[in-house]
């Protein structure tokens, strides 16, 4: 089974208050976190987990847990797929990719952490054929769907989907659900 997830933000204590989580602290946070990912994923899933993974080190004045990506990852007991988020690029994240594009069911999907329409992507998601639908991350609750260009996009990120991964079957059905046929 495959399971999208995003924005994690694991170590970071500021995006417990930025998005008011229900956290007590960042050590609370990864429990619950890779706890949501450990009960629903068995480990022969793959979790695509599409962006802003942990937060390591210091950035931007704000400080983090001094865990390092690997350890986080370890934890996690399934197979894990990082779409690099802007968040990932200095925090030791090995192996990540930009984008990724899969089928979804009968839709073909891009993976992206921003959505299609952010300027540090849209060149390379408007140069790209045949997409049914967008699945991304990085505006955390501001919203769980929206259109561009006639495409659904979808924000698999934590703050929406109750601080859960969100399934590939629940996916192909709210995408059967919103796409005028």
């Amino acid at each position: 089974m495959e399971f999208f997830t995003a924005d994690l933000h694991l170590g970071s204590t500021n995006i417990i208050k930025y998005c008011k989580r229900p956290f007590k602290s960042g050590d609370h946070q990864i429990k619950r976190l890779v706890g949501e990912i450990n009960n629903r994923c068995k480990p022969e899933d793959t979790l695509y987990h599409v962006g802003d993974f942990i937060l390591y080190g210091k950035e931007r004045g704000v400080e983090s847990l001094r865990i390092k990506p690997v350890t986080l990852e370890k934890s996690i007991n399934c197979k894990l797929v990082h779409i690099l988020g802007n968040h990932d690029r200095n925090n030791k994240i090995k192996g990540g990719l930009d984008l990724a594009i899969l089928k979804v069911g009968k839709y073909t999907a891009l993976l992206t952490h921003f959505p299609p329409w952010d300027k540090r992507i849209v060149d390379i998601t408007s140069s790209i054929k045949g997409i049914d639908v967008y699945i991304c991350g990085h505006v955390h609750d501001s919203w769980k769907l929206k259109s561009f260009k006639g495409k659904l996009v979808i924000n698999v990120g934590v703050d929406v989907w109750n601080y859960r991964p969100v399934s590939k079957v629940q996916l192909i059905k709210l995408i059967d659900k919103t796409v005028v046929k």
